[in-house]
């Protein structure tokens, strides 16, 4: 990108570099610019020299530490070719080490000592993440999330606590149930572990409407448009036969699905002429026999007798019997086996949000893996837009061990060349931060009936602005964009993204002040 000469400081300017040897060389103040190789998935650092002076090129050793922005001292280690042509010019390339990262001296052998946090072995059929082992799933299928999905996802640690804490659960074959606020990467954190051990997913929304039939399956007439019909009819009991509906509420009573036998009478009761039916297996049979990542989201919005159709399946010996199907049993000794990759999740918000129905002290028992899940911090916020700016990933601390995953090629490029961006994140992460506190403790919000949500994807939508967005002045027909005036941009921007959210204007100026304090602070 750039390099500066300190005074101050021992070394070289390019500059004076004409006529002696290069190699052993030092230069201070280098900052790195990247590409992508072209045919190869590998990011290059490098740092543009002037017409006379040559491209300086990192060292791969050292990229997997480097980041954008931040000022170097190298060592020239290789010279393709030293020798001047005959109008002076450098021809060639250079090849660097970094020897000191903002002034403090870089041992390189040490950096590369630090492990990914999420490493995977697809020959070995394996993942590791933190400290457990998982398996990868070589097969795959259709319903393996799209790790495209997930290209802003990073790896902080906020974020590979969950997912440690998701690899632990899938490695002991055992329940997990994930609690926390809105937004706090419950399921996100399971379905990108998927995709990183390309397993597939069955995500269930759960309600107070779910009922059993949509966990454990039904009997269904064997043609569509008659199976629809019959649906219908179920989903209103207020206009069905008594006789039928007393059948209908005895099922529910007991909670479980209507037999093959009693939806037949409801069929004939009604006047539906079905000749054939077939047995349809909901998501919990369907995930147990193909090997699918079972997830139930806001689990405990579901009614307890919904839920404990699920008991069984909770229990160290995996089995579900399938009463309404003559008494089919999935598990061992069973009519079918559990597929071993089946994996079973469960997400909630807190009891104390409206509309959940806590979860017994016999259920809590048989999710014999639990996490509470806070929300991001500040300095979660700060990894996630640097990564998004820079591509940089965070170091890591987790239990004990030291973790950082690679550098990548950043999702928005241009955002790096806004002016002291870096300064800007912190600001941007201590406004969102405090804005968020203020919807949960509802001091803005207050004549709402529902109460205002700021997540991650209040600041995504923010940098998104400030990558993409342009304005036309209609005088001069010139358009500019965040990098030529970005205190215009990002007032722009914050208005579009938080501002324009707030109703009562009390509460938006409330949410303005937080950011002015942020910026002076």
């Amino acid at each position: 990108m750039k390099s500066k000469r300190n005074p101050d400081q021992a070394g070289h300017s390019l500059e004076q570099e004409k006529s002696e040897s290069l190699i052993g060389k030092t230069f201070h103040e280098i900052i790195f610019d990247t590409k992508q190789q072209t045919g190869v998935n590998k990011t290059i650092f490098f740092v543009n020299g002037t017409d006379e002076h040559k491209i300086m090129y990192l060292d791969p050793a050292f990229s997997s530490h480097i980041e954008e922005g931040k000022e170097y001292s190298v060592e020239i280690t290789q010279d393709t070719r030293p020798d001047k042509n005959k109008t002076g010019e450098r021809k060639g390339k250079l090849f660097v080490k970094i020897i000191a990262e903002d002034g403090v001296p870089f041992k390189a052998e040490a950096a590369r000592k630090i492990p990914l946090p999420i490493e995977i072995k697809k020959e070995e059929g394996s993942v590791l993440v933190i400290e457990a082992e998982i398996p990868y799933n070589k097969e795959g299928g259709p319903l393996v999330p799209d790790i495209k999905k997930f290209e802003l996802f990073t790896l902080d640690e906020h974020t590979l606590k969950i997912l440690h804490k998701v690899a632990g659960a899938v490695e002991q074959n055992l329940p997990l149930l994930l609690e926390g606020d809105t937004a706090a990467t419950k399921t996100s954190a399971i379905e990108y572990l998927a995709a990183v051990t390309n397993n597939e997913v069955i995500r269930l929304n759960l309600s107070g409407q779910t009922d059993t039939s949509e966990l454990i399956g039904k009997f269904v007439p064997n043609d569509g448009e008659i199976q629809m019909e019959f649906e219908t009819l179920l989903k209103n009991t207020e206009t069905l036969q008594p006789i039928s509906r007393n059948i209908v509420e005895q099922a529910m009573n007991e909670g479980r699905e209507l037999t093959k036998t009693e939806s037949q009478l409801i069929a004939t009761n009604e006047g539906l002429q079905i000749a054939e039916w077939r047995w349809q297996d909901g998501a919990v049979p369907h995930a147990m026999k193909t090997g699918a990542w079972l997830i139930l989201d806001e689990f405990t919005f579901a009614d307890p007798s919904v839920r404990e159709r699920l008991n069984s399946v909770l229990e160290r010996g995996k089995s579900i019997v399938l009463s309404e199907n003559g008494g089919v049993k999935i598990g061992p000794g069973g009519d079918h086996e559990i597929d071993e990759r089946f994996r079973i999740f469960a997400t909630t918000n807190p009891a104390d949000f409206g509309g959940r129905i806590p979860l017994t002290p016999a259920e809590a028992r048989r999710w014999s893996r639990y996490m509470y899940v806070k929300s991001p911090s500040k300095e979660s916020y700060i990894a996630m837009m640097n990564f998004i700016a820079f591509g940089k990933q965070p170091k890591v601390t987790i239990k004990g061990q030291e973790y950082k995953a690679d550098n990548i090629e950043p999702v928005y490029k241009k955002l790096r060349r806004i002016p002291d961006f870096r300064k800007k994140i912190e600001q941007i992460a201590a406004f969102h931060s405090t804005v968020e506190k203020f919807a949960k403790e509802k001091s803005i919000g207050k004549s709402r009936k529902r109460p205002y949500v700021f997540t991650r994807d209040n600041l995504i939508n923010l940098l998104e602005f400030l990558e993409k967005k342009t304005i036309l002045d209609r005088k001069t027909g010139r358009r500019e964009d965040a990098q030529q005036n970005p205190s215009k941009f990002l007032q722009r921007a914050l208005e579009e993204t938080y501002f324009d959210f707030i109703v009562d204007e009390d509460d938006r100026q409330k949410v303005k002040d937080a950011y002015y304090a942020s910026v002076t602070s």
